[in-house]
């Protein structure tokens, strides 16, 4: 990769990232261009105007003066305070850290709502146990609770002291003197080669680190896996969703990796830029056996009806200005979906539906008053507040629902899923077959084979599951962990 090859010399870094060198792989370069800070807005935002009306643009506008002056804010006094101070001081500096193991699980240790990110722990392999993992949480203190139910005291990404020497000044001003580039692109680059010393100072911190997991591999930092590779860090991580092997435009960079099945290893072999793959299974659908509890009002209720439907949302943004410009999850798209659900529920008397929202914010949402009024005249749909979802996994018969991680769980577990596609998402590049519903129609009809057991219908749905997940092996994981960390292998 071209992080292997990245030189001192700031000309040469200059010059791969603005593309005056031919470049083989344009993933390659997008590798860099995808610092954090500006992601976002020069590659996300600029795909996504094509979704909006005319009425819309002056919508998105004014969000990305939002934005903007959110960078300016944020990142460009940071930039300055770097020449105040030579360096930060933290009490992690005065810490004396031998792991080998560094541990960036994203928001906390809790996946959705009772399920935990411990994957990465072992009680066979002395690193891997958790006392032994330096975790680090990069999204601030408000997740601190999901760290403390395990014993575990995380350190937070933004106190951890690094170093800016003058050396790095210097290569800036080299930058801003480039004269064949423009001055915003300038900035971008100055950006991103100041974020990556920043990364490449904090990580320096721990000098025994050979290993970087995480816990989202969406959602990994760009930046902190071009430090790992560039610190020659082994990095980390496993599937959390099928979508994320279906929709590949965001680009994965591991040495490792662990995957629901063997069509999703062929997709990420084919698209991704990952060393090794190993196939695992889903890991959160095997830590339903661990809990049995649900709320008293609805287990008391299962018994006068025939199945029980897990119901699966998007959640509901407040912001007006995401609202209008995203596509897919957005209020009315959400509206959409709960008066289909009610009609769903209104029909299917003898199915108890229990909705499992992210959050349930949206309740209070004032465009949506009537729907939940609507849903509580309803006797045999439950909107759960409480149960945490290995218990719902059990206890429900079948899902459908948006599509979402809880429905790839459910189907590992071999029960019938049904998704319900919005605007061509997921079945324009997800290939799931008999499982997605197109439309109202559609989507009755299915929910009508699984209720009435039809059981050529129920194999189909069965063979789905069998291509896209192996069932998960606690001891196989093991085995590869071993490979991993002991041998290096």
């Amino acid at each position: 990769m071209i992080i292997d090859k990245l030189k001192t010399d700031v000309e040469k870094f200059i010059m791969l990232m603005v593309g005056k060198k031919k470049i083989s792989l344009k993933k390659e370069k997008e590798f860099f261009l995808s610092s954090n800070m500006f992601c976002y807005l020069m590659k996300y935002m600029k795909k996504e105007i094509i979704f909006i009306n005319s009425f819309s643009f002056l919508v998105f506008c004014l969000f990305l003066i939002k934005k903007l002056f959110y960078i300016i804010y944020n990142k460009l006094l940071k930039f300055l305070f770097f020449f105040i101070s030579s360096q930060k001081k933290t009490l992690y500096k005065k810490k004396s850290f031998n792991q080998k193991v560094i541990y960036f699980p994203h928001k906390g240790l809790i996946h959705g709502k009772g399920l935990t990110k411990n994957f990465i722990y072992s009680n066979s392999i002395e690193e891997l146990k958790k006392e032994n993992i330096i975790h680090v949480e990069l999204h601030g203190t408000n997740y601190n609770n999901t760290y403390e139910e395990l014993g575990i005291e995380p350190i937070h990404w933004n106190q951890i002291s690094y170093q800016f020497k003058f050396e790095h000044l210097k290569s800036i001003l080299k930058i801003i003197k480039y004269k064949n580039i423009c001055y915003f692109d300038k900035l971008v680059i100055a950006s991103i080669f100041l974020h990556f010393e920043i990364i490449k100072s904090k990580l320096s911190n721990y000098k025994n680190i050979k290993f970087a997991f995480f816990g989202y591999d969406l959602l990994t930092s760009y930046s902190i896996i071009a430090v790992c590779n560039y610190l020659k860090i082994k990095t980390i991580s496993y599937q959390t969703r099928s979508t994320a092997a279906f929709f590949y435009k965001r680009n994965l960079y591991f040495d490792y990796f662990f995957c629901f099945g063997e069509k999703m290893k062929k997709i990420y072999e084919k698209n991704q830029y990952i060393k090794k793959i190993y196939l695992i299974g889903n890991y959160f659908s095997n830590q339903t056996s661990k809990f049995n509890h649900v709320e008293n009002e609805i287990r008391e209720k299962k018994q006068n009806f025939k199945k029980v439907c897990l119901v699966f949302d998007h959640h509901t943004y407040q912001d007006y200005f995401i609202n209008k410009l995203n596509p897919i999850v957005n209020l009315k798209n959400n509206l959409n979906f709960y008066n289909d659900l009610f009609e769903v529920a209104s029909k299917f008397k003898d199915v108890l539906f229990i909705l499992k929202s992210k959050n349930l914010n949206w309740m209070s949402h004032r465009s949506l008053n009537s729907i939940v009024k609507q849903f509580k005249s309803l006797d045999n749909l439950e909107i759960s507040e409480n149960t945490v979802l290995p218990d719902l996994y059990r206890f429900s018969d079948f899902a459908y629902g948006v599509m979402s991680s809880g429905l790839d769980d459910m189907l590992a577990l071999n029960k019938p899923v049904i998704i319900k596609d919005i605007l061509g998402h997921p079945s324009y590049k997800g290939d799931y077959g008999i499982l997605i519903a197109k439309s109202k129609k559609e989507l009755m009809i299915k929910l009508d084979l699984i209720i009435n057991d039809n059981k050529e219908f129920n194999k189909q749905i069965l063979d789905v599951k069998r291509q896209m997940f192996i069932n998960y092996n606690d001891d196989e994981k093991e085995k590869i962990f071993k490979k991993i960390i002991l041998k290096n292998d």
